[in-house]
């Protein structure tokens, strides 16, 4: 029998946590232009025991003889020498938070312009401070709370905080952990080196090569590469702050993220969307699968947002409006343009290891104009495809076939990408026909206000059918896990992906690849449904994003519990 020596472990533990929130904000940074104080964000513990308390109970689920309860309690508790945390001040919260100053050297190297500070609540404040002080921590007692730093800038920072830490005391977060991000302040903070990476970039672009097709061809990788990240830069200039809290029971963690932007912006009016009516698109679908989505896209805002990103790229680098194909970037703009923002799709994979995916989105436009729109986007992407991978002989080649056949009335085209017009190993050949067959095939129809699609004929009938009968209502996992109210909603079944993964694996292996994994997720199939999904629900609403995650407990604690057995047998 091995013995148990919790103690040990879990007072390591205690002292990582508690360096994880001294060096919360530890990474490699620079400095900045201008030498001011900036807060670039918090995070936040409003109750410290309850939650070592939930934690120790999810633990003692994958061991309860080395996680009993009040032991990971008592081990943190020492660090303060106070193992039952009778002098923490529970009716406020731990706060931590990250400042910006320049260091006065700019050269001073990474890191050296990160400051932050501990606010500890304390019944008897100078009884936390000594124990503190002996740890090296430099501490005074400032509006009612210990704080504490390894650096006395940090003190002289947070002294004058005591306004924002009593604003989020008052705000009494409903949460776990609080962690904020204050994005308008981090890029203000890092313009300069945000500069520095985009000209990088374009002396990358720049480099000259003998042979003039590969000039060209690394001209237009570059022009791609620029606008990503620019587009990212826009979209991270737009916003403000990004908040996430995580809440934690025996149950299930659930995620909660708030994105807020900056007032007047394309990605303020994209999060500012009106609230749809229920999702009819996920009743037309004939089941679900490995993940199941119903929700609304504001199309018209996110072609306003796809412009701004382009004319803010164009702005800071005027170089691109000769590189930039507008063309195709109008082409994709007139396909979203096509679609009323109401969608839903189910895809995963079948027993045979077949992917299998079904679509459907509400659309204002007929049969005849999607199929208009669609022919000339797929020849215009071949095209910019074609001139990107010119030295390639194989080319990745999508095709769209017209008028295959027709199913209730309705004309049905199809879509296909071929193994052998793309450059890949056997071995990929093999895993891709495992997936898609010789070609992938996805057929498609507008019918009855909607664009229905799916990689199975027989399914994509049953679609069109249920766009004449209306389909049967049915609601996602993520409506009782998460309730109602948001625009979108999504279930993942991440254990049932994993078990048809490694069984295709398996069998492309001969039966011996990864058996280890296949029967780990082979037994937590074992567990309910609603004990091995994970969900998700967003919505925009008044300038700002918010999303939730759900996952199971079960999900991690009995994946620990079994991978510990196996290792032990």
């Amino acid at each position: 029998m091995i013995k148990k020596e919790p103690a040990g472990l879990l007072r390591k533990a205690s002292i990582a946590f508690f360096t994880f929130v001294m060096l919360l904000s530890s990474g490699i940074i620079f400095s900045a232009e201008k030498k001011t104080v900036t807060i670039l964000g918090y995070a936040v513990i409003p109750d410290l025991v309850q939650t070592l308390e939930v934690l120790e109970k999810i633990a003692g689920a994958v061991d309860p003889v080395q996680f009993q309860p009040g032991s990971i309690k008592s081990q943190f508790g020492v660090v303060l020498n106070d193992p039952d945390f009778q002098n923490l001040d529970r009716t406020k919260p731990l706060v931590v938070m990250v400042f910006h100053k320049p260091s006065n050297d700019q050269a001073g190297g990474p890191g050296g312009d990160i400051y932050y500070s501990v606010f500890l609540p304390a019944k008897d404040k100078a009884q936390y401070k000594k124990v503190l002080e002996a740890g090296n921590m430099l501490c005074e007692i400032s509006g009612g709370n210990v704080i504490a730093s390894n650096n006395k800038s940090a003190l002289d920072m947070a002294r004058g905080q005591a306004s924002l830490y009593n604003k989020i005391a008052a705000q009494k977060a409903a949460c776990n952990l609080r962690m904020l991000v204050k994005i308008d302040s981090v890029m203000k903070v890092y313009k300069r080196e945000i500069d520095e990476l985009m000209k990088q970039m374009q002396e990358f672009q720049n480099q000259q090569f003998e042979n003039p097709e590969q000039q060209e061809q690394m001209a237009l990788a570059g022009t791609l590469l620029k606008i990503y990240m620019h587009g990212i830069y826009e979209l991270f200039a737009q916003s403000k702050d990004y908040q996430l809290d995580i809440t934690l029971d025996e149950n299930k963690i659930v995620f909660s993220s708030e994105h807020s932007t900056r007032p007047g912006t394309a990605l303020n009016l994209f999060f500012d969307s009106a609230v749809p009516g229920k999702n009819k698109c996920i009743t037309l679908l004939p089941e679900g699968s490995d993940f199941s989505y119903a929700g609304y896209f504001d199309m018209a805002r996110c072609r306003n947002l796809i412009d701004s990103i382009i004319s803010g790229a164009v702005r800071r680098d005027p170089s691109l409006k000769q590189n930039i194909d507008m063309n195709i970037i109008d082409a994709y703009k007139k396909v979203l343009g096509m679609y009323d923002g109401e969608i839903a799709f189910v895809y995963g994979f079948d027993n045979s290891g077949r992917l299998k995916m079904d679509f459907a989105a509400a659309t204002g436009s007929s049969a005849e104009e999607h199929l208009a729109v669609n022919e000339k986007f797929i020849e215009m992407y071949n095209q910019t495809v074609k001139k990107l991978l010119q030295n390639d002989q194989n080319l990745p080649a999508y095709t769209l076939q017209k008028n295959i056949r027709k199913s209730s009335g309705y004309d049905v085209h199809r879509y296909t990408f071929n193994t052998e017009s793309i450059s890949m190993s056997e071995d990929d050949k093999d895993a891709f026909r495992t997936m898609f067959g010789d070609e992938f095939r996805m057929e498609y129809a507008v019918c009855n206000g909607y664009v229905v699609a799916s990689t199975d004929p027989q399914g994509l009938d049953r679609i069109i059918k249920n766009t004449i009968t209306g389909g049967n209502s049915k609601d996602l996992q993520a409506i009782i896990n998460l309730g109602p109210g948001y625009d979108s909603y999504a279930d993942f079944d991440i254990i049932g992906l994993l078990a048809k993964i490694s069984e295709m694996e398996s069998r492309m292996g001969g039966g011996t690849a990864g058996a280890g994994m296949q029967n780990l997720v082979q037994e937590l199939k074992k567990l309910d449904y609603g004990d091995r999904i994970i969900t998700y629900s967003s919505k925009y609403r008044k300038g700002s994003s918010y999303s939730k995650y759900h996952v199971p407990v079960k999900i991690i604690t009995e994946a620990i519990r079994l991978s510990r057995e196996q290792n032990l047998n």
